[in-house]
């Protein structure tokens, strides 16, 4: 059985320590997981000129996970 959600990749990069401390860092002071802040970084940065694409997205995923009805 996979670790991963239906609909979702898992993502595994090795990174330098200070870049990781500072992310662990972000992570703690806005009280929000790796995973979470991860997927915000990527939206914000790959989606940024498509907003209604991302919030497309957004619930496309969450409907996956069962926390939000299309």
């Amino acid at each position: 059985m996979p670790k991963t959600s239906p609909g979702f990749k898992s993502l595994s990069a090795d990174i330098p320590e200070e870049l990781f401390k500072e992310f662990a860092k972000r992570c703690i002071e806005e009280g929000v997981s790796k995973k979470d802040f991860l997927v915000q970084l990527l939206e914000k940065e790959l989606f940024k000129d498509s907003k209604i694409k991302r919030k497309q997205q957004n619930k496309r995923a969450l409907s996956l996970q069962g926390k939000h009805p299309m």
